[in-house]
C-alpha cells in the first residue's frame, strides 16, 4: 500500500486516524502492540491448536514494535 515502495509502514498515520476520532494520544508503536495482542487473543481462544497465522505475524509485529520505538525514542 506504500506509495513509495520503500515497504509499508502505516502504524503512524493509524494513529493520526485513531487520535483524531477517539481525541486519545496513541503512537505507532502502540498500534503494533495492539496487533501484538490481537494475535495473542487469537491464539489463546482454542489452546488446543496452533494457529500458524497469529504466532507467525505476531513475530513479525514484535519487529515492527522495535522499528517503531526506535523511530519515537531516538529522533
Amino acid at each position: 500500500y506504500d506509495k513509495t515502495s520503500s515497504g509499508e509502514r502505516s502504524f503512524g498515520a493509524c494513529s493520526v486516524a485513531f487520535n483524531a476520532i477517539t481525541g486519545n494520544e496513541l503512537k505507532g508503536s502502540d498500534i503494533c502492540l495492539i496487533l501484538q495482542i490481537l494475535k495473542d487473543v487469537r491464539q489463546y481462544s482454542d489452546q488446543s491448536r496452533l494457529h500458524e497465522d497469529s504466532v507467525l505475524d505476531k513475530v513479525s509485529y514484535a519487529s515492527l514494535h522495535a522499528e517503531e520505538l526506535n523511530k519515537e525514542l531516538l529522533k
